[in-house]
Protein backbone atom coordinates (compact mmCIF):
# COMPACT_ATOMS: atom_id res chain seq x y z
CA UNK A 1 0.00 0.00 0.00
CA UNK A 2 1.45 3.41 -1.28
CA UNK A 3 1.85 6.68 1.19
CA UNK A 4 -1.00 8.50 -0.79
CA UNK A 5 -3.35 6.36 -0.40
CA UNK A 6 -5.06 7.82 2.51
CA UNK A 7 -4.47 11.15 0.51
CA UNK A 8 -6.40 9.92 -2.62
CA UNK A 9 -8.98 9.12 0.51
CA UNK A 10 -8.86 12.77 1.90
CA UNK A 11 -9.04 14.04 -1.98
CA UNK A 12 -12.33 12.17 -2.49
CA UNK A 13 -13.91 12.68 0.89
CA UNK A 14 -17.47 13.58 0.19
CA UNK A 15 -17.69 16.32 2.40
CA UNK A 16 -14.25 18.29 1.28
CA UNK A 17 -16.32 20.38 -1.47
CA UNK A 18 -18.78 21.81 1.78
CA UNK A 19 -15.14 22.15 4.08
CA UNK A 20 -13.70 23.89 1.14
CA UNK A 21 -16.47 26.20 0.34
CA UNK A 22 -16.87 27.04 4.57
CA UNK A 23 -13.02 27.76 4.38
CA UNK A 24 -13.26 30.09 1.74
CA UNK A 25 -16.30 32.12 2.98
CA UNK A 26 -13.97 32.10 6.24
CA UNK A 27 -11.31 33.67 3.90
CA UNK A 28 -13.87 36.70 2.86
CA UNK A 29 -15.66 36.89 5.64
CA UNK A 30 -13.98 39.95 6.81
CA UNK A 31 -16.58 42.79 4.82
CA UNK A 32 -19.38 40.88 7.59
CA UNK A 33 -17.39 40.81 10.25
CA UNK A 34 -14.08 42.46 11.51
CA UNK A 35 -12.12 39.37 13.07
CA UNK A 36 -8.96 37.75 12.48
CA UNK A 37 -10.95 34.62 10.98
CA UNK A 38 -9.40 35.09 7.10
CA UNK A 39 -5.96 34.68 8.98
CA UNK A 40 -7.08 30.96 10.35
CA UNK A 41 -8.27 29.82 7.19
CA UNK A 42 -5.65 31.21 5.04
CA UNK A 43 -3.10 29.11 7.45
CA UNK A 44 -5.42 26.32 6.61
CA UNK A 45 -6.20 26.71 2.69
CA UNK A 46 -2.30 26.67 2.04
CA UNK A 47 -1.70 23.84 3.96
CA UNK A 48 -4.44 21.77 2.21
CA UNK A 49 -3.10 22.95 -0.69
CA UNK A 50 0.27 21.85 -0.21
CA UNK A 51 -0.67 18.40 1.38
CA UNK A 52 -3.33 17.18 -1.07
CA UNK A 53 -2.69 19.13 -4.58
CA UNK A 54 1.19 19.67 -3.71
CA UNK A 55 1.42 18.38 -7.83
CA UNK A 56 -0.46 21.79 -8.71
CA UNK A 57 2.94 23.92 -7.03
CA UNK A 58 4.65 23.34 -11.12
CA UNK A 59 2.59 26.26 -11.63
CA UNK A 60 5.15 28.64 -9.75
CA UNK A 61 7.90 27.79 -11.61
CA UNK A 62 8.97 30.28 -13.62
CA UNK A 63 6.64 32.51 -12.31
CA UNK A 64 8.11 35.79 -11.70
CA UNK A 65 5.02 37.42 -9.70
CA UNK A 66 5.72 34.22 -7.34
CA UNK A 67 9.13 35.35 -7.11
CA UNK A 68 8.67 39.34 -6.27
CA UNK A 69 5.78 37.66 -3.75
CA UNK A 70 8.14 35.97 -1.84
CA UNK A 71 10.90 38.04 -2.52
CA UNK A 72 9.37 40.87 -0.91
CA UNK A 73 8.12 38.57 1.86
CA UNK A 74 11.46 37.50 2.81
CA UNK A 75 12.68 40.99 2.22
CA UNK A 76 9.73 41.97 4.54
CA UNK A 77 10.45 39.46 7.75
CA UNK A 78 14.22 40.80 7.79
CA UNK A 79 13.48 44.08 8.07
CA UNK A 80 10.97 43.16 10.80
CA UNK A 81 13.02 40.81 12.77
CA UNK A 82 16.37 44.54 12.13
CA UNK A 83 13.68 46.07 13.57
CA UNK A 84 12.87 43.82 17.05
CA UNK A 85 16.18 42.57 17.82
CA UNK A 86 18.99 45.37 16.48
CA UNK A 87 16.85 48.68 16.81
CA UNK A 88 14.57 47.38 19.91
CA UNK A 89 11.66 48.69 18.34
CA UNK A 90 8.26 46.53 16.93
CA UNK A 91 6.22 49.41 15.21
CA UNK A 92 2.99 48.89 14.71
CA UNK A 93 1.74 46.27 12.28
CA UNK A 94 5.16 45.87 10.89
CA UNK A 95 4.41 42.08 10.20
CA UNK A 96 1.39 42.49 7.37
CA UNK A 97 4.05 43.60 4.84
CA UNK A 98 5.24 39.80 5.19
CA UNK A 99 1.77 38.55 4.25
CA UNK A 100 2.71 38.39 0.27
CA UNK A 101 4.50 35.53 0.79
CA UNK A 102 1.74 33.48 1.38
CA UNK A 103 -0.09 34.83 -1.77
CA UNK A 104 1.16 31.91 -4.19
CA UNK A 105 0.61 29.06 -1.61
CA UNK A 106 -3.31 30.67 -1.54
CA UNK A 107 -3.44 30.52 -5.35
CA UNK A 108 -2.47 27.22 -5.33
CA UNK A 109 -5.55 26.73 -3.11
CA UNK A 110 -7.24 28.51 -5.03
CA UNK A 111 -6.86 26.65 -8.55
CA UNK A 112 -7.22 23.71 -6.59
CA UNK A 113 -10.44 24.74 -5.77
CA UNK A 114 -12.17 26.45 -8.34
CA UNK A 115 -14.73 24.48 -9.30
CA UNK A 116 -16.68 25.69 -5.37
CA UNK A 117 -15.95 29.76 -5.61
CA UNK A 118 -19.32 30.42 -6.78
CA UNK A 119 -20.62 27.81 -4.27
CA UNK A 120 -18.77 29.70 -2.19
CA UNK A 121 -19.51 33.43 -2.75
CA UNK A 122 -23.32 32.36 -3.33
CA UNK A 123 -22.79 31.57 0.49
CA UNK A 124 -21.51 34.21 1.38
CA UNK A 125 -24.14 36.77 0.15
CA UNK A 126 -26.52 34.75 1.88
CA UNK A 127 -25.19 34.98 4.86
CA UNK A 128 -24.17 39.13 4.05
CA UNK A 129 -28.02 39.74 3.32
CA UNK A 130 -28.87 37.98 6.67
CA UNK A 131 -26.35 39.90 8.34
CA UNK A 132 -27.60 42.94 6.63
CA UNK A 133 -31.24 42.67 7.78
CA UNK A 134 -30.40 42.18 11.21
CA UNK A 135 -28.37 44.96 11.77
CA UNK A 136 -28.95 47.58 10.12
CA UNK A 137 -30.41 50.84 12.23
CA UNK A 138 -33.63 51.71 10.24
CA UNK A 139 -34.99 54.08 12.38
CA UNK A 140 -31.61 55.53 12.57
CA UNK A 141 -30.59 56.32 9.11
CA UNK A 142 -34.53 57.82 8.15
CA UNK A 143 -33.31 60.20 11.12
CA UNK A 144 -30.21 61.06 9.95
CA UNK A 145 -28.18 59.40 12.41
CA UNK A 146 -24.48 58.05 11.76
CA UNK A 147 -25.04 54.40 12.41
CA UNK A 148 -23.11 51.29 11.07
CA UNK A 149 -24.69 47.99 10.00
CA UNK A 150 -22.84 44.63 10.33
CA UNK A 151 -19.89 43.59 12.73
CA UNK A 152 -17.26 46.30 12.31
CA UNK A 153 -15.15 47.95 15.04
CA UNK A 154 -16.65 51.73 13.82
CA UNK A 155 -18.63 52.97 10.73
CA UNK A 156 -15.81 53.82 8.14
CA UNK A 157 -14.58 49.85 8.66
CA UNK A 158 -18.43 49.39 7.85
CA UNK A 159 -18.99 51.44 5.07
CA UNK A 160 -16.25 50.07 3.25
CA UNK A 161 -17.25 46.69 4.58
CA UNK A 162 -20.86 47.67 2.65
CA UNK A 163 -19.01 48.51 -0.30
CA UNK A 164 -16.75 45.58 -1.02
CA UNK A 165 -20.33 43.72 -0.26
CA UNK A 166 -22.27 45.96 -3.11
CA UNK A 167 -19.58 45.53 -5.83
CA UNK A 168 -19.56 41.78 -5.03
CA UNK A 169 -23.45 41.32 -5.21
CA UNK A 170 -23.28 43.19 -8.36
CA UNK A 171 -21.00 41.12 -10.28
CA UNK A 172 -22.14 38.06 -8.84
CA UNK A 173 -25.92 38.39 -10.73
CA UNK A 174 -23.80 39.41 -13.69
CA UNK A 175 -21.93 36.18 -13.34
CA UNK A 176 -24.52 33.79 -12.89
CA UNK A 177 -26.31 35.69 -15.67
CA UNK A 178 -23.09 35.05 -17.96
CA UNK A 179 -22.62 31.88 -17.05
CA UNK A 180 -26.11 30.24 -17.21
CA UNK A 181 -27.17 30.32 -14.28
CA UNK A 182 -29.96 32.04 -14.00
CA UNK A 183 -32.46 29.38 -14.55
CA UNK A 184 -35.45 28.24 -12.96
CA UNK A 185 -35.56 29.41 -9.31
CA UNK A 186 -32.34 30.77 -9.14
CA UNK A 187 -32.78 33.17 -11.15
CA UNK A 188 -35.43 35.03 -8.72
CA UNK A 189 -33.43 33.91 -5.59
CA UNK A 190 -30.05 35.42 -6.94
CA UNK A 191 -32.25 38.65 -8.35
CA UNK A 192 -33.55 38.99 -5.81
CA UNK A 193 -30.83 38.57 -3.50
CA UNK A 194 -28.21 40.31 -5.08
CA UNK A 195 -30.40 43.76 -5.73
CA UNK A 196 -31.49 43.63 -1.91
CA UNK A 197 -28.06 43.13 -0.68
CA UNK A 198 -27.04 46.11 -3.38
CA UNK A 199 -29.77 48.28 -2.08
CA UNK A 200 -29.03 47.37 2.11
CA UNK A 201 -25.55 48.00 1.36
CA UNK A 202 -25.85 51.69 -0.35
CA UNK A 203 -28.46 52.28 2.42
CA UNK A 204 -25.81 51.68 5.28
CA UNK A 205 -23.24 53.11 3.52
CA UNK A 206 -25.35 56.41 3.75
CA UNK A 207 -25.89 56.04 7.48
CA UNK A 208 -22.22 55.13 7.99
CA UNK A 209 -21.39 59.10 6.83
CA UNK A 210 -17.94 58.40 5.76
CA UNK A 211 -16.83 60.96 3.50
CA UNK A 212 -13.84 58.98 2.07
CA UNK A 213 -16.14 55.63 1.31
CA UNK A 214 -18.47 58.41 -0.35
CA UNK A 215 -16.02 59.66 -2.78
CA UNK A 216 -14.79 55.86 -3.18
CA UNK A 217 -18.13 55.25 -3.88
CA UNK A 218 -18.18 58.29 -7.19
CA UNK A 219 -15.29 56.48 -8.45
CA UNK A 220 -16.69 53.28 -8.50
CA UNK A 221 -19.69 53.96 -9.84
CA UNK A 222 -18.34 55.73 -12.73
CA UNK A 223 -15.99 52.57 -13.30
CA UNK A 224 -18.94 50.09 -13.34
CA UNK A 225 -20.90 52.35 -15.72
CA UNK A 226 -18.30 52.66 -18.03
CA UNK A 227 -17.21 49.05 -17.94
CA UNK A 228 -20.55 47.69 -17.53
CA UNK A 229 -21.77 48.61 -21.39
CA UNK A 230 -18.53 46.84 -22.61
CA UNK A 231 -20.51 43.75 -21.12
CA UNK A 232 -21.75 40.80 -23.12
CA UNK A 233 -25.10 40.34 -21.78
CA UNK A 234 -25.92 44.30 -22.31
CA UNK A 235 -30.01 43.03 -21.38
CA UNK A 236 -29.00 41.85 -18.29
CA UNK A 237 -26.96 44.56 -17.15
CA UNK A 238 -28.65 47.91 -18.66
CA UNK A 239 -31.57 47.46 -16.66
CA UNK A 240 -29.78 46.41 -13.38
CA UNK A 241 -27.79 49.61 -14.09
CA UNK A 242 -30.60 52.28 -15.04
CA UNK A 243 -32.40 50.98 -11.79
CA UNK A 244 -29.57 51.75 -9.37
CA UNK A 245 -28.95 54.42 -10.91
CA UNK A 246 -32.71 55.72 -10.37
CA UNK A 247 -32.81 54.54 -6.91
CA UNK A 248 -29.41 56.82 -6.29
CA UNK A 249 -30.53 59.90 -7.34
CA UNK A 250 -34.01 59.44 -5.50
CA UNK A 251 -32.22 58.89 -2.27
CA UNK A 252 -29.44 61.39 -2.78
CA UNK A 253 -31.97 63.89 -3.59
CA UNK A 254 -34.15 62.95 -0.68
CA UNK A 255 -31.26 63.14 2.00
CA UNK A 256 -28.87 66.21 0.62
CA UNK A 257 -29.47 68.36 3.01
CA UNK A 258 -28.42 65.86 5.42
CA UNK A 259 -25.17 64.83 3.12
CA UNK A 260 -24.12 68.75 2.83
CA UNK A 261 -24.50 68.87 6.98
CA UNK A 262 -21.95 65.97 7.36
CA UNK A 263 -19.80 66.72 4.22
CA UNK A 264 -20.24 69.96 3.52
CA UNK A 265 -17.42 71.79 6.08
CA UNK A 266 -14.80 68.86 4.59
CA UNK A 267 -15.42 69.69 1.59
CA UNK A 268 -14.80 73.54 1.87
CA UNK A 269 -11.60 73.03 4.12
CA UNK A 270 -10.70 70.71 1.05
CA UNK A 271 -11.16 73.51 -1.49
CA UNK A 272 -9.54 76.00 0.75
CA UNK A 273 -6.57 73.59 1.29
CA UNK A 274 -6.11 72.79 -2.72
CA UNK A 275 -6.15 77.01 -2.79
CA UNK A 276 -3.55 77.20 -0.56
CA UNK A 277 -1.12 74.85 -2.02
CA UNK A 278 -1.34 76.20 -5.39
CA UNK A 279 -0.16 79.49 -3.68
CA UNK A 280 1.77 78.32 -0.89
CA UNK A 281 5.51 77.74 -1.63
CA UNK A 282 5.43 74.15 -0.01
CA UNK A 283 2.71 71.65 0.35
CA UNK A 284 3.53 71.19 4.33
CA UNK A 285 3.08 75.11 4.39
CA UNK A 286 -0.64 74.46 2.88
CA UNK A 287 -1.56 71.79 5.46
CA UNK A 288 -0.18 74.04 8.49
CA UNK A 289 -2.33 76.82 7.20
CA UNK A 290 -5.27 74.40 7.32
CA UNK A 291 -4.59 72.48 10.36
CA UNK A 292 -4.32 76.50 12.20
CA UNK A 293 -7.73 77.89 10.55
CA UNK A 294 -10.68 77.59 12.86
CA UNK A 295 -13.27 76.60 10.43
CA UNK A 296 -11.20 73.24 9.54
CA UNK A 297 -13.37 70.01 10.81
CA UNK A 298 -11.92 68.54 13.68
CA UNK A 299 -11.32 65.07 11.59
CA UNK A 300 -9.55 66.81 9.17
CA UNK A 301 -7.42 68.61 11.12
CA UNK A 302 -6.57 65.35 12.98
CA UNK A 303 -5.49 63.75 9.54
CA UNK A 304 -3.94 66.88 8.02
CA UNK A 305 -1.82 66.73 11.20
CA UNK A 306 -0.94 62.19 10.61
CA UNK A 307 -0.30 64.02 7.08
CA UNK A 308 1.93 66.29 7.85
CA UNK A 309 4.25 63.82 10.08
CA UNK A 310 3.74 61.25 7.48
CA UNK A 311 5.63 64.10 4.92
CA UNK A 312 8.10 65.03 7.40
CA UNK A 313 9.23 61.09 7.86
CA UNK A 314 9.44 60.85 4.22
CA UNK A 315 11.65 63.19 3.38
CA UNK A 316 13.77 62.00 5.54
CA UNK A 317 14.03 58.41 4.04
CA UNK A 318 12.26 58.55 0.68
CA UNK A 319 13.83 55.48 -0.76
CA UNK A 320 13.13 52.79 1.53
CA UNK A 321 11.59 54.50 4.89
CA UNK A 322 12.44 53.57 8.20
CA UNK A 323 11.20 50.12 8.69
CA UNK A 324 10.21 49.62 12.27
CA UNK A 325 12.19 52.91 13.95
CA UNK A 326 9.21 54.78 11.95
CA UNK A 327 7.22 55.09 15.50
CA UNK A 328 10.08 55.94 17.42
CA UNK A 329 10.80 59.10 14.97
CA UNK A 330 6.98 59.64 14.79
CA UNK A 331 7.51 61.29 18.35
CA UNK A 332 10.12 64.14 17.10
CA UNK A 333 7.91 65.33 14.27
CA UNK A 334 5.82 68.73 14.63
CA UNK A 335 2.69 67.33 15.65
CA UNK A 336 3.94 64.02 17.62
CA UNK A 337 1.62 63.89 20.26
CA UNK A 338 -1.48 62.58 18.08
CA UNK A 339 -3.87 60.59 19.87
CA UNK A 340 -3.66 58.51 16.42
CA UNK A 341 -0.84 56.28 14.92
CA UNK A 342 -3.08 55.29 12.55
CA UNK A 343 -1.74 57.64 9.43
CA UNK A 344 -5.31 57.11 7.71
CA UNK A 345 -4.03 56.88 4.11
CA UNK A 346 -2.63 53.23 3.38
CA UNK A 347 -0.26 55.09 0.70
CA UNK A 348 1.37 57.07 3.67
CA UNK A 349 1.71 54.12 5.61
CA UNK A 350 3.62 51.97 3.13
CA UNK A 351 6.31 54.76 1.97
CA UNK A 352 6.61 55.98 6.14
CA UNK A 353 7.82 51.70 6.32
CA UNK A 354 9.17 50.99 3.10
CA UNK A 355 9.69 54.54 1.01
CA UNK A 356 9.07 54.63 -2.98
CA UNK A 357 10.64 51.57 -2.47
CA UNK A 358 7.70 49.47 -1.09
CA UNK A 359 5.16 51.86 -3.24
CA UNK A 360 6.93 50.71 -6.53
CA UNK A 361 6.55 47.53 -5.58
CA UNK A 362 3.19 47.50 -5.07
CA UNK A 363 2.49 49.67 -8.17
CA UNK A 364 4.37 47.04 -10.48
CA UNK A 365 2.67 44.31 -8.38
CA UNK A 366 -0.82 45.71 -9.29
CA UNK A 367 0.21 46.04 -13.53
CA UNK A 368 1.47 42.53 -13.46
CA UNK A 369 -1.96 41.57 -11.78
CA UNK A 370 -4.15 43.65 -14.21
CA UNK A 371 -1.89 42.09 -17.42
CA UNK A 372 -2.20 38.57 -16.16
CA UNK A 373 -6.43 39.23 -15.30
CA UNK A 374 -6.96 40.49 -18.95
CA UNK A 375 -4.86 37.79 -20.87
CA UNK A 376 -7.01 35.26 -19.14
CA UNK A 377 -9.99 37.00 -20.64
CA UNK A 378 -8.69 37.06 -23.98
CA UNK A 379 -7.80 33.41 -23.80
CA UNK A 380 -11.53 33.29 -22.70
CA UNK A 381 -10.22 31.40 -19.16
CA UNK A 382 -12.46 33.76 -16.81
CA UNK A 383 -15.68 35.75 -17.87
CA UNK A 384 -16.04 39.39 -18.48
CA UNK A 385 -17.93 39.51 -15.20
CA UNK A 386 -14.92 38.30 -13.20
CA UNK A 387 -12.55 40.62 -14.88
CA UNK A 388 -14.54 43.71 -14.54
CA UNK A 389 -15.61 42.54 -10.69
CA UNK A 390 -12.04 42.16 -10.18
CA UNK A 391 -11.48 45.49 -11.82
CA UNK A 392 -14.01 47.41 -10.04
CA UNK A 393 -13.32 45.82 -6.39
CA UNK A 394 -9.56 46.65 -6.85
CA UNK A 395 -10.57 50.64 -8.05
CA UNK A 396 -13.31 50.94 -4.90
CA UNK A 397 -10.23 49.76 -2.33
CA UNK A 398 -6.92 51.43 -3.47
CA UNK A 399 -9.25 54.73 -3.62
CA UNK A 400 -10.28 54.06 -0.08
CA UNK A 401 -6.79 54.17 0.75
CA UNK A 402 -5.78 58.06 0.32
CA UNK A 403 -8.15 59.02 3.27
CA UNK A 404 -7.84 55.47 5.49
CA UNK A 405 -5.74 53.07 6.46
CA UNK A 406 -7.51 50.32 5.50
CA UNK A 407 -4.82 47.72 4.49
CA UNK A 408 -3.46 47.65 8.07
CA UNK A 409 -7.21 46.40 8.81
CA UNK A 410 -8.66 42.90 8.67
CA UNK A 411 -10.40 44.09 6.00
CA UNK A 412 -7.34 45.28 4.01
CA UNK A 413 -5.31 42.31 4.79
CA UNK A 414 -8.01 39.81 3.35
CA UNK A 415 -8.82 41.83 0.42
CA UNK A 416 -4.89 41.28 -0.83
CA UNK A 417 -5.07 37.91 0.11
CA UNK A 418 -8.29 36.97 -1.96
CA UNK A 419 -7.44 39.19 -5.16
CA UNK A 420 -4.09 37.77 -4.99
CA UNK A 421 -5.17 34.53 -4.91
CA UNK A 422 -7.39 34.73 -7.85
CA UNK A 423 -4.89 36.40 -9.29
CA UNK A 424 -2.61 33.07 -9.32
CA UNK A 425 -5.52 30.66 -9.92
CA UNK A 426 -6.38 33.00 -12.95
CA UNK A 427 -2.86 32.85 -14.28
CA UNK A 428 -2.60 28.83 -13.51
CA UNK A 429 -5.67 28.74 -15.24
CA UNK A 430 -4.43 30.53 -18.44
CA UNK A 431 -1.26 28.29 -17.97
CA UNK A 432 -3.00 24.91 -18.42
CA UNK A 433 -4.89 26.38 -21.40
CA UNK A 434 -2.22 26.93 -23.31
CA UNK A 435 -0.80 23.49 -22.51
CA UNK A 436 -4.16 22.17 -23.44
CA UNK A 437 -3.63 23.92 -26.88
CA UNK A 438 0.17 23.06 -27.16
CA UNK A 439 -1.23 19.47 -26.91
CA UNK A 440 -3.62 19.52 -29.66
Amino acid sequence: MTSSTPIEKLRDWKWSPYLLMILWVGMISAPIAESDTYRYTALTLIAIGFIFFRENYRFLRGDYLAYLCIGWGVYAFLRFAYGVFVLDEKGTSEWLYVFPIFFPGLGIALYSSRHYVFRAISLFMAIALAALLVSTDYHGILAGERTYPLFHNNPIHSAIGCGLIVIGAFYWMLEAAESGRLVGWKRHAILAAGSLIVALGLFNIYGAKSKGVWLALIFTVAAMAATSFLHQHRRHIVPLLLGAFAILAVGLYTVQDNIEEFAGPTFDAAVNLSENALESPSIEGAMRSAIEAPETPDSMRERLELWSNALELISMAPLFGHGNDWLRLWRQTTYGETRYVLLHNGYLEIMVRHGFFGLTLLAVGIWMSWRRLSEAYRRKVISHSTLMGAYVLSVFFLVTLFSNSNNRLALGESFFMVMAAAVFAISFLSKTSVEASDNR
